[in-house]
């Protein structure tokens, strides 16, 4: 019994040495969260799918949408109807700043950069 409990132990202190590192592997997935949203290769282009996921869903489309009657003749809700208005999207919340207007909680700078980058890159789907 005292061979079995000691090869047990000695399992279990093998097993929790060689998982050692899956502790920096998880703490370094949970600080880009799944609030994040989809990712995209380092340098490359955001998409409208990300702008959408990150930033238009949670922040815009309470206004500019279909439903809530798109205010200031913008929807965002459609890659087509957004990219036809990326350069008008790109002034108001990137240059301006002015998009979303007070009382909203104003857009991070991570927000707006995402933005700019999308509509500035040719606004890509």
């Amino acid at each position: 019994m005292r061979i079995r409990m000691a090869m047990l132990a000695a399992g279990v202190a093998a097993i929790t040495i060689s998982c050692g590192d899956l502790g920096d592997f998880y703490s370094q997935k949970s600080q880009s969260g799944p609030e994040s949203g989809p990712s995209q290769a380092p340098g490359a282009a955001p998409s409208y799918q990300t702008v959408r996921t990150q930033v238009f869903a949670p922040r815009c489309l309470s206004c500019h949408s279909a439903s809530a009657g798109n205010e200031g003749g913008i929807n965002l809700e459609t890659y087509d109807s957004a990219h036809a208005l990326a350069g008008r999207i790109d002034q108001k919340v990137y240059v301006e700043k002015s998009m979303p207007p007070a009382p909203s909680q104003p857009l991070s700078d991570a927000d707006r950069e995402l933005v700019h980058d999308w509509a500035q890159s040719g606004a890509s789907p």
